[in-house]
């Protein structure tokens, strides 16, 4: 199997992980390349229905959101 189609194989759609959060979860988003953006959309659309959720993106130790290193 080619790691394209593995990773097809593995990959589900935005609205089926929304459907994995209860309330009460804590998200940790990762950095740059990493953000998924659609699965933020997908949360945001349903916020009616999730409660006590934290959605959070931490920075890296040691640096400020205006560090310049």
């Amino acid at each position: 199997m080619t790691s394209s189609r593995q990773y097809d194989a593995l990959r589900i759609e935005p609205e089926e992980v929304v459907g994995l959060v209860r309330d009460g979860d804590d998200i940790v988003v990762p950095l740059a390349e990493g953000e998924t953006p659609t699965l933020l959309e997908a949360l945001s659309e349903h916020r009616e229905r999730l409660h006590g959720v934290t959605v959070s993106q931490p920075l890296r130790p040691g640096r400020s959101a205006t560090s310049t290193r």
